[in-house]
Order: C-alpha cells, then sequence, then structure tokens
C-alpha cells in the first residue's frame, strides 16, 4: 500500500458514519511500511521544482534534510520489521471475540519470535542493512555512523568500527530488548496472581495443576460468587470430570464456560462469566467513545 492511499484511506474512514477506523497504531504501522519502500526514496529525491512560498518551502527543506539520511533509513527499516512482528497481535486485540487465554498463547509465540531474532541478531541485522544500503544506494545517499565523542547526553555514543556494527549494536540490539522487556512487564500472567489464577480454571490447564490453583481468584472474588462455602467441593467435582473425560478439553474461556453447568457448578460458572468478560486492552472503551464521537457528528 503507497503512502497517499494509506493517508487517504485514513481520512476517509475516520469521517464516514457507521464505519470504524482502524486503530491509530495499526495506521501508523502502514506509514511505517509505506515509508520504507525503496521506490519512495529513489523517486523523490533529487531535483524538484519549488513553486511553493518561503514558509513551506524551508519546512520541506528541512523534513527533506532529515530523511534523506542513512541513519533515517536504517531506523525506518529496522523499526518497520521489528513492529511488524507486533501488527497481527494489535489487530487482533481490537476484536470483540478475542479470549483471554487465545491472547496469551498469541504473545508468548510473538515473544518466542522476537527472542529468535535476538539471539540470531547477526543474520537479521545483516539482511536489514543490506536493505537499507540498497535504499541508500537508490537515492544516492552514502552510508554513514555518528562519530564517537569522548562524552555525549542526547544521543547513543557507541564504539564501533563500521557503520553496520554500530546500528546493531545502538539500534537493533536496543530496540528488540525493548520489545521484549515491555512484553513481559506488561503480559505476563504471573504478573498478575487473580488473572493467572483465573485462567487455571481451564480444563486443559487445571488437570496438569496439583492443589487450589485458583485460591487468588477465589479470594479476590468471593463476593461475586453464590455459595463460596462450597467453592472447594466444585473444583473438585470440576477436576475430576476432565480428568475423566473422553473429549477434547477446552482450551478458551467460552468453551469451557459452554461445558460448565451453572446448576450443578455456580461458583466455577460465575468466574468464568468473570473471565470472558475481562478486556484484554482499552479498545472496548475507546470503540465506545468513537460511537458516541460519530453519533454527534450525526
Amino acid at each position: 500500500m503507497s503512502l497517499d492511499k494509506v493517508v487517504v484511506q485514513g481520512r476517509s474512514q475516520g469521517r464516514v458514519p457507521g464505519v470504524l477506523e482502524p486503530p491509530f497504531w495499526v495506521m501508523k504501522m502502514d506509514i511505517i511500511e509505506a515509508m520504507s519502500n525503496e521506490g519512495l526514496f529513489g523517486n523523490q529525491f533529487g531535483e524538484t521544482a519549488w513553486n511553493w512560498d518561503t514558509d513551506s518551502k524551508s519546512k520541506a527543506n528541512s523534513l527533506l534534510h532529515a530523511v534523506s539520511n542513512f541513519e533515517f533509513i536504517i531506523t525506518q527499516i529496522t523499526t518497520m520489521k521489528c513492529l511488524s512482528i507486533l501488527k497481527p497481535l494489535s489487530i487482533k486485540l481490537q476484536k470483540r471475540d478475542i479470549d483471554v487465554y487465545e491472547v496469551y498463547n498469541h504473545i508468548k509465540d510473538l515473544r518466542c519470535k522476537l527472542q529468535d531474532i535476538r539471539e540470531d541478531i547477526e543474520k537479521y541485522c545483516s539482511d536489514w542493512y543490506n536493505i537499507a544500503t540498497t535504499t541508500a544506494r537508490k537515492a544516492n545517499i552514502e552510508t554513514s555512523m555518528p562519530r564517537v565523542v569522548g562524552r555525549t547526553q542526547h544521543r547513543s555514543n557507541v564504539e564501533a568500527g563500521t557503520p553496520k556494527d554500530y546500528c546493531k549494536r545502538a539500534l537493533t540490539i536496543p530496540l528488540l530488548d525493548h520489545l521484549i522487556s515491555e512484553i513481559d512487564t506488561y503480559f505476563d500472567p504471573n504478573n498478575d496472581p487473580v488473572m493467572s489464577s483465573l485462567l487455571c480454571l481451564l480444563p486443559a490447564l487445571l488437570v496438569s495443576r496439583q492443589g487450589n490453583p485458583v485460591q487468588a481468584a477465589f479470594q479476590y472474588y468471593a463476593d461475586d460468587l453464590p455459595s463460596p462455602q462450597v467453592f472447594d467441593v466444585e473444583l473438585f467435582r470440576w477436576r475430576r470430570k476432565w480428568l475423566n473425560a473422553d473429549q477434547d478439553l477446552p482450551r478458551s474461556a467460552v468453551q469451557a464456560l459452554e461445558e460448565c453447568n451453572h446448576e450443578f457448578s455456580p461458583n466455577i460458572h460465575n468466574l468464568f462469566r468473570i473471565l470472558c468478560t475481562l478486556p484484554i486492552t482499552s479498545a472496548e472503551c475507546e470503540r465506545s467513545f468513537s460511537t458516541l464521537r460519530r453519533l454527534k457528528l450525526i
């Protein structure tokens, strides 16, 4: 998709009532991918007939100077390659029918992909650097790197013998480490004992656990349960049911809720209802705000 199409699509979808505009983060990813196109640099850079006013010409020249250097190109391509792994998950998280356990499985796979790139950094960094040099060559931009000084406060001061090594140490490795660290911070179920405990109600996880793995969720939601005094008995029956089951174990909260009889296991049924309605992100709230905004426009 070209840069012009991305911008026009974003504007049109934001103005048509009844049409949900794509998430801003996804639109930014589309713009980054469009700007990483080799033809964009090769066709736009060069002699241009300026017919604008002085202020517009000055701003355009400043922007052209900012993007017409090798550091910008390698940063653009590296960012696009790393964030393209996150883009499918970002789109998935905006949907209403997303399951909590499914989300954590997607995030786990995504983190493994980032970790694989981090462990094989030499190969991926070399491939991305070759793409950047090809793009720079079409735009008549020389490969370069910032000089190393004795003391600096406003940019990375990484010692490297070549631009390739500099980009790897100052850009690619820190970006990958930051993404992995943020995923571990915000999406690790072990950081939230209540969520981790709720997930253990799923038969696919419960049969491999010993004792009472949902104790944290039981204590947190005890006031929302109809008969918390007999929760331990319900949990015993729920686990025993799936230990002896011949069918496939439910691996989502919706499937488990359908298999849970609210008359035989009212407490567990309520916990599954809570698990099914817990939001993964703030997309649902933002979607409501967008709907109200469109109603005001109409």
